[in-house]
């Protein structure tokens, strides 16, 4: 499992990031598996498999989790 902070602005921590990852127990950061996918049909990046820790595209929309 690796982790980033749930402030930054990462693929992870994106609405549109598809792989496994959860909220930690104190809620500061996001804990996810290394690979994953990005679903929004705008980005260049969609359907590729991506790394969460990836600097996010200009679509990047705070996960859904994380408000």
């Amino acid at each position: 499992m690796y982790s980033v902070s749930t402030k930054d602005k990462r693929c992870a921590t994106c609405e549109y990031w598809r792989g496994m990852r959860n909220v930690s127990k104190n809620g500061k950061l996001v804990e996810y598996e290394r690979l994953g996918q990005c679903s929004n049909s705008r980005s260049l990046k969609r359907g590729k498999e991506i790394s969460g820790t990836e600097i996010p595209c200009n679509y990047w929309l705070q996960w859904s989790a994380l408000r």
